[in-house]
């Protein structure tokens, strides 16, 4: 994978979804023994679909990430969506700052919308390198289709035009499998997502409601 060496703090990770983000804001955290945060903003009508567990969890880093923020204090590493960017996250401000920003995107667009189909079909976000892979097809359902569509569509158009200089910029396709991936739940590693046997379909019927221009 690319080796990170970075001598400033925080790191912010500026990404659309599915695109390696949670394993590399993983294995950064790890590498350099800081708090992490990812879409601890991500709406609240979002939370309130979650568990019990998930809730509690996000406000708790909600809180932490204040904390930090008004301590000043840089140890910490977070990804941003961009619809998370507002007056409420402070996000802006810290963008703004000398922090170490990484704009991290996916070369293919037919992958990255796939690749959420597949996850919300399977209720499936993150695959961990010790798990028993099993054949399985997706159905495809044209209207979920264009759903993740103009979700991946229009959070890649955000993060584009977003005004905000990089210190890197890293394709999905040129990180490779990123090592020291676990996380404090569970002691495994993150991996690339098992595809469907019907994958090659899936991402044809992706490629008939997309329009060439916006495909790669």
């Amino acid at each position: 994978m690319i080796d990170f060496e970075i001598t400033r703090f925080p790191i912010i990770i500026v990404c659309s979804p599915r695109t390696g983000s949670t394993a590399l804001l993983l294995h950064l955290a790890n590498k350099y023994k800081l708090n992490n945060f990812g879409e601890i903003f991500m709406g609240i009508k979002d939370i309130m679909h979650s568990s019990s567990k998930i809730k509690e969890d996000i406000l708790n880093d909600r809180k932490k990430y204040f904390d930090l923020r008004k301590k000043d204090d840089p140890n910490f590493v977070l990804k941003i969506m961009p619809k998370e960017i507002n007056a409420f996250s402070s996000y802006d401000n810290l963008l703004q700052t000398n922090c170490y920003k990484i704009k991290l995107f996916r070369k293919s667009v037919i992958d990255q919308i796939a690749s959420l189909y597949i996850a919300q079909h399977t209720r499936k976000f993150h695959t961990y390198d010790n798990e028993v892979h099993e054949n399985y097809d997706v159905e495809i359902d044209k209207i979920d289709l264009i759903d993740c569509i103009e979700s991946i569509t229009h959070s890649n158009f955000l993060c584009d035009k977003l005004p905000y200089s990089y210190d890197s910029q890293i394709a999905y396709e040129d990180l490779q499998f990123i090592p020291n991936t676990y996380g404090t739940t569970r002691k495994s590693n993150h991996t690339y997502t098992h595809k469907p046997n019907n994958y090659v379909e899936l991402c044809d019927s992706i490629r008939k409601l997309i329009p060439s221009e916006k495909r790669e």
